[in-house]
Formats: structure tokens, sequence, C-alpha cells
């Protein structure tokens, strides 16, 4: 020793280890202070990096370099092996603390996918390895491996640089792939502890992935995440998140909240099967048992088909809801032997597998992503039914498979993938791809879908599968949901698809009213869709359930005797576009003048209308032309305000035209725009440049109606407009308008039609007058007394209005933040109209549109006939919003 002390050393590794022996019971402190001061006196290059205490009984094993101490006692050994591992050449760790997958992960991921594509790595390759690592990194949190068994393999055996971290994971991959009796002999322990996982995963040889110290960091990074807890709403698509590049990660995966897609699942199949659960477990008979054992049996029956399944949200998480439903049935049929579970195999216990789960995906790389993911699920429900057994449950290695198929399937018959007859449900979230969005062969494929009717071309895209699953379910028992955009249960979409499913005989049996679709991806875009339950009308169930989202906290759920397509308790009633009101005492309604004058979605910034500023400088030099100068409104600059000026020439046009060199030069551009149309009438109009194209402008007061509106608002904003300021072609109009009629257009019963049957713009509110305008149904006898009480009502709108004159008509109806003034005017203004319809006003927005249609019915002959079974008065029930 250095001072030249003596002492006696139980064990010396010069440089590695020194060990210090206590007897049974004694101090391990006074065992570690000896210990470090027997490694002082070492000469330096002979002290240990590791210190190890003991009594035989409790251990202390102490890094010199870190000052970190892992203690334990010795039936805990086999669990901290690895804090002697340096003893075989292995760094010692740590448990990882453990951090909840989130976005992060999945970044992390991403980058090592960009590195390698960057890099060259074969493409078609790239998917599979992540795939791979995955299921490493989730596995070894869910006692498939042993705790930090891949991390360890990273740090042990490859080198910080990373270069030889492919080689290692290609070693890894192959003993995953191989049986433990065809495994080499000599293999080294780390290697030899992973297990057979087989299941197909890791059946073919990737190429070798030239790798970097950044990727090696960034999968070391990943394996600090736990993976055990991967919710189906992320694990469903976060690898679709990784494969769009960095890019597309900075703005967020689409990928689906769970309360979501349970939305769908719970009417489909859940509570059905949940409430018979309860009934058997209720049961104090001597049938009980045989009653569990039927029910079990009936669920593992079941087959499941997504044929738009992308990554498998859909499929994984409703095998989870029946995994547990199954794992009460087991509890419930064994708790009262429990003595006797000890003997019991659980893995002879369950029928359900993933197997029942079919799907179709276009892309190949996600429906790898959806197979990977029922093994992964599985095996959490595996360990859960385990934990309430006390007992471990692997299902190693691999052998049932989820069917999913990588294919179009707008172009497959979907009975080739799994036959009717043994279908149980059909579910899912088809693509949403809007009529201007789709290309010329997703075009092709909706028509194709509805049998060549080349009608249905402005269908949106997610049609195709409701057409696709009529056929498919005709000769069956299937019940039928899908998520779709809210389109398809409005405006001109309406007729063309349902008419269509009537006529294959399909019913609806519930649905979700419009709602935000969530996404839990940074900066996801928000979508409103519906939720839409439908079968055969053999197989239709008696009761249907309406789910109304209109309300802010809760969700209304309604029992209907009839869901018609626009998601209503009332008849199958198709609102067809109509050139003339259905009301004989209302008023025409018609369209804005329309400029025809520039190209707006090129930009082009010069054509018969301009700004203020513009006006002004044209009048200085120009007076002559005052006349001529009009304010324009629009539906956008009604609502928000905006002074805009157009040339307004009706008949010859004046001498100061030609002398005006800015508004002649906006003249010459307009004819050349139209001259350059293939459209015939539009080129005739190029003769008289300086003429709106269609000129419709009332000679009187009237009612402008915008035609596109927020959806933000519970009102859409009209109002009276004098003669002088022209309507432009994005906004309709009412001649001669009075009072009554503004009160009724303005009032809640009115704009409940509207958001009803109207289209959208987005997920802007569409105003039409064929489809909503001519369709509504007015009052049809309101006495003089409920006239004048509208009347005064509507007046007393426009006053308040007036007294909020500086704020612009979007500010004082923005939801949430409308003037209490204004909501309490309105509030008057609706019971007065509602009152012109009934005696009592309506509860709700769905009263109001209920009634409307039965009104539609009586003026119009129905589609289709439903039951006239005499009506319930149903109670909705409210229900928070999660």
């Amino acid at each position: 020793m250095e001072n030249g002390s003596q002492g006696y050393i139980d064990l010396l590794w010069k440089g590695q280890l020194l060990v210090e022996h206590k007897s049974l019971g004694k101090s391990l402190v006074d065992a570690r202070r000896q210990a470090q001061e027997y490694a002082l006196r070492l000469n330096i290059n002979d002290r240990p990096k590791f210190i190890i205490v003991c009594d035989f009984q409790r251990f202390e094993v102490i890094n010199q370099g870190d000052g970190t101490t892992t203690a334990f006692t010795l039936r805990q050994l086999a669990n901290n092996i690895d804090a002697l591992g340096f003893i075989g050449g292995f760094k010692p760790r740590m448990p990882t603390a453990l951090t909840p997958v989130n976005i992060e992960a999945v970044e992390l991921l991403g980058d090592i996918y960009d590195a390698l594509k960057d890099n060259g790595y074969p493409s078609h390759d790239l998917a599979p390895l992540l795939v791979r690592i995955l299921f490493a990194l989730f596995a070894e949190n869910t006692a498939i491996f042993e705790p930090d068994q891949f991390r360890n393999l990273i740090l042990d055996r490859t080198k910080e640089d990373g270069d030889d971290l492919g080689a290692v994971l290609d070693e890894f991959f192959q003993i995953l792939n191989t049986n433990e009796v065809n495994r080499q002999r000599h293999l080294t322990r780390d290697l030899a502890a992973f297990p057979y996982v087989n299941g197909a995963l890791f059946n073919h040889r990737l190429p070798n992935a030239a790798m970097t110290k950044s990727m090696r960091d960034a999968l070391l990074k990943a394996t600090e995440f736990d993976w055990t807890q991967i919710s189906p709403a992320i694990f469903g698509s976060l690898f679709q998140s990784v494969m769009e590049g960095s890019e597309r990660r900075a703005l967020g995966a689409h990928y689906t909240s769970e309360d979501d897609i349970l939305k769908l699942l719970r009417p489909l199949f859940l509570d059905s099967l949940e409430k018979k659960f309860r009934a058997i477990v209720s049961d104090r008979s001597s049938r009980r048992d045989a009653r569990l054992d039927a029910f079990q049996n009936e669920l593992a029956e079941l087959k499941f088909l997504d044929p738009a399944c992308g990554c498998g949200n859909f499929l994984i998480v409703a095998y989870r809801e029946l995994r547990k439903l199954e794992t009460k049935i087991l509890v419930e049929r064994h708790k009262h032997s429990r003595s006797g579970t000890a003997f019991l195999d659980i893995s002879l216990l369950v029928k359900l597998n993933v197997d029942a789960m079919y799907g179709i995906e276009i892309e190949e790389f996600p429906s790898e992503i959806a197979k990977v993911g029922m093994w992964l699920m599985d095996h959490i429900c595996n360990t859960e039914l385990a934990a309430e057994f006390g007992k471990n449950f692997t299902r190693l290695p691999l052998k049932q498979s989820a069917t999913i198929v990588s294919a179009n399937a707008l172009a497959l018959d979907w009975k080739s993938i799994l036959r009717p007859t043994e279908c149980s449900y059909l579910l899912g979230n088809p693509p949403f791809i809007g009529k201007k969005e789709q290309t010329v062969e997703q075009k092709a494929e909706l028509v194709s879908a509805f049998g060549g009717k080349a009608k249905v071309g402005n269908l949106d895209y997610v049609c195709a599968w409701y057409a696709k699953a009529s056929i498919y379910i005709s000769s069956s028992k299937i019940r039928c949901a899908f998520v779709s955009t809210n389109s398809i249960s409005q405006g001109e979409q309406v007729a063309k698809l349902w008419k269509h499913l009537f006529e294959k005989g399909i019913k609806i049996d519930f649905a979700h009213r419009t709602f935000p679709w969530r996404s839990e991806a940074r900066g996801a875009a928000h979508v409103h869709v519906v939720i839409i339950g439908f079968s055969k009308r053999t197989t239709s169930v008696g009761q249907k359930i309406i789910f109304d989202h209109s309300d802010l906290l809760h969700v209304r759920i309604v029992n209907a005797q009839n869901i018609n397509p626009y998601l209503v308790d009332a008849a199958d009633l198709l609102v067809q576009s109509r050139s003339k009101p259905l009301s004989a005492t209302a008023p025409k309604m018609r369209y804005g003048s329309m400029m025809i004058d520039k190209d707006r979605k090129a930009g082009d910034d010069e054509g018969l209308v301009f700004d203020a500023a513009e006006r002004k400088r044209i009048l200085a030099s120009n007076p002559a032309l005052t006349p001529y100068v009009k304010p324009i409104f629009g539906g956008e600059e009604y609502i928000n305000g905006q002074k805009r000026f157009c040339l307004w020439v009706t008949h010859t046009p004046p001498q100061a035209l030609h002398t005006c060199k800015p508004i002649a030069d906006r003249i010459i551009k307009v004819k050349a725009f139209r001259l350059s149309s293939s459209r015939p009438q539009t080129k005739k109009l190029a003769a008289f440049p300086y003429r709106f194209g269609e000129i419709r402008q009332p000679k009187s007061t009237y009612l402008l109606i915008p035609k596109v509106s927020s959806e933000k608002r519970d009102y859409i904003p009209i109002g009276f407009v004098e003669p002088d300021t022209i309507a432009s072609g994005s906004a309709l109009t009412i001649d001669n308008s009075t009072l009554y009629e503004f009160g009724v257009l303005q009032s809640s019963i009115h704009n409940a039609w509207m958001r009803a049957v109207g289209g959208r713009l987005e997920m802007r509110y569409q105003y039409s007058s064929n489809i909503v305008y001519n369709n509504f149904c007015w009052p049809e006898s309101p006495t003089p007394a409920q006239i004048a009480a509208v009347e005064k009502a509507a007046n007393g709108v426009l006053k308040i209005r007036t007294n909020h004159s500086a704020a612009t008509l979007a500010d004082l109806y923005r939801q949430s933040f409308m003037p209490t003034d204004l909501i309490k005017a309105h509030q008057i203004l609706d019971i007065s109209v509602d009152k012109c319809y009934q005696k009592a006003p309506f509860a709700s927005e769905m009263e109001r549109v209920q009634f409307l249609f039965k009104l539609y019915e009586n003026k119009s002959a129905p589609l289709t006939k439903v039951s006239k079974a005499k009506r319930r008065i149903s109670i909705p029930i409210l229900l928070p919003k999660p």
C-alpha cells in the first residue's frame, strides 16, 4: 500500500473490484467505510472501480465512478444480476426510469428513419426494420423480454459511435426468429437469453443497416420510455407519423382518440354485449356457469372486418374491449373455486385470439403495423388476465395473426378476405376526401362502387365504402358502422347517396350527429364528422339511438323510432333540390349578381370590384363616374363589415369609362378573361366587359343572406340592405321583405333546418336556395297576433344591432361571445317564431328539426314509408362529455 499500512482485504481484483464480507447481521455501513479506506491505501492504478460489501444475506454494489449504490438481498439477487455485470465485462447500470410513451418517443424513431432513408437504406426494408425495433422496445417493458434486456444489448454489445449497431441488430433479429433448440450452443449469455418470437415478424433477413452515434443515442433514448401502456390511439398511427417525414411529423399525425373510437364500438356491439354479461352475472340459478361458458363461446365466434383499417386502430381497440369482457367472464366463472385456480392452465381458458380480426389497407406499411399492433395488444390482454389469476401467461412463439391485406379496398371483392356469412361486424374510418380533392382514379373508383352511376361523381370518397358495404352485407346479418365526414348527411349528397342505399335495403341503427373528430397529435387538423351505424332492413335493431353533440357540455341520447339520412328521428325522406319554395306563401329567393370578371383562384387583383382607396382615387379624377360606382356586399363583406365597391353599369356605358384609364385598363382585362374562357356563355359576355356577367339586383330594400357562414355561429346573420348596395354572387337576396320574413329566417328553427339539410364548405355552413330555403316549411297559418309578435321581436333584434353599431355582425354573432342583450332579443324572437308552429316553444334543436321533417313529409311524397306506429314521447338522456 502507498503509506505502508497493512490490512486484510477479503477479495481484490486490481483496478476492478474490492469485496468486504461481514458476519450475518453486522453493519454494512462499517463494511463500506472499511472497504473505502482499504481502497484509498492502494496504489492509484490498483484502486477498484467497484466495491461490494455483504453479510451473505444483504449486498451493496458501489460504483466508485458515479457514486451510485445498488442494494438487494440474496433473494433479490436474480433480479439485480445486472449490477454485477461488470464482472463479466458488461457495464452495470441502474434500472431505467421510464417515461410514458409520447410524441417525443415517436419522433426519436422518426429521426432514425430519416437518417437511414437519407443514407440510402432500401426503402422497402425501412418499415420492417422500424417495426422490429418497436416490437423490441415494447417487449422489454412487458415481460416478453427481461427489463432493460434490449437496452443492455445495445449498451454492452455496440460501440458508442454506432458503427456496429446494424450488425448487432441483425444478429438479434435472427435470434428472435430461431427456436431455442436450434440455436448455436456457444451464443453469448445476453443473446441466448432472448425468447423465440416467430409470428413471421422476423422470418426474413433485412439488409445490414449502417448506423451512427446519433442513431444509437436516439435508440437508447427510446428505450427510456415506457412502451407497456401503448394507447391504440397512438400506436395505430405513430408509425404513420414516422414514415411521413420530419416536416409532416412537426405538424402532427392524424390519429384518433380512444374516446372517439369507442363512440363507434359501443353502440355497434359493446353495449349490448356488456348488457348481456350483466344479465348473466345476476343469474343466481344453476345455469349461470353454463351461460357464462356459452357467452364466451359466442364472443370467440365473432369476426370483424375493417375495409379501410390503416394501422388497425379500430380493430385493436375492439379486440382489447372483447378481451376485457372475456377476462370478466373467466373471473366470474372461476371466482368461486379460487382454491383451485393454482392448478388452472389459463392458456387453455382463453378462446379469443387476434385471428378474429380482418382488415384491408391500401399501403403496405400500415398493414404490417396493424398486424404487430394486434400482437402487442394481445400480449397486454394476456398480461392483464394473468394478473387476475396470479399466473404468468405469454403466447410465445406467436402463432395466430390478424388477417390484414394490403390492397385497394375499392378494387377488391371483400368476400375474398372474409365471407359475409362469417363476418359479424363491418366497421372503420374510411378516408376523408372531398369531391374537389379526389384524383381522376379515385373518382373512377367512386363511380365503380355505385355500379357505374356517373351522377355520384360529386360525392365524398367515403361514400364508396357505404356502397361497397351495402353489397357485402346484402344476404347477411352483419351490422356496420363508419366514421364519415358530416357532409354525407347534409346538402345535395344526401339524396344521391341514400337513395342508392335505400334501394339496397339499408337502414340506420344508430348515429352520432356532428362532432369534432379529435386527434391527440400536435397541430392535427380539426375535422367534423358523424358516425353512422347501419344494417339491412331485415337485420336492423328495433331501438334506434341518436347521440346529439350540439350541447357543449352534454351528449343528448335520444331513443328514436327511426333515424333518417339527416340523422334525425323522422321518416326516411330525401330533401331534393327544388327550384321553387315548397311553401306557397314563401317569397322567392334569388342569387346575387355575378361579376365573372377575373380568375379569383389565380389571385388576379383587378376586375370590376375594388377597395375604398381605389374608389377614392378613381372618383377624385373622374367625378362623372360617381353614379356608376356603388358599394357591394358579398356574404363575407356583409358579415365582416368590409367596404368594397364595384363598377355598376346596367345599360349604355358612360363616356367617362373611356377617359378613366384605371377603369379602362380593368375593362380590357375583364374582356380578355372572358374571351379566354372555354364556356360559350362567358365568351359572349366579352362583348360587354363593363357589365356584370349576371345581373339580379333588387330594385327595393331586400334581405341579404350570406351563402357561407362560420360554423361557430348559432345564427347565420342576415339583414336588410338598400337597393343601391349591390349583392354579389356570394349572397342570396329576397325582394320586398317584411319584418316577419326576416324574423322567421333569422330564428333558431330556420337555422336548425339549415344545419340539418344544408351543405358545408370545409366546415362552414353553406346556405342554398334550392336545398335549404325552398324546402323550408314556413308556419302554415300564423294568426295576425303571432305575425305581429314575430315582427316586434325581429325589430328588437335589429334595434340591438343598431345599439352595437361599432361592432360587425361577425363580432356580434361569435359563438359564446354574443352580447347579453342580443342573446335575449334572439330568445324572444325564437319563442315568437316557435309559437307560430305550435303552442309551446321547442325544447331543443333536435325537436325543431323533427317537427320540420314531419311538416316536410306532409308536404312532399316520402321516398320510403316508415312505420306509422304511435309515436312515443322520449326524454333525452344527458351525459357529460368526456
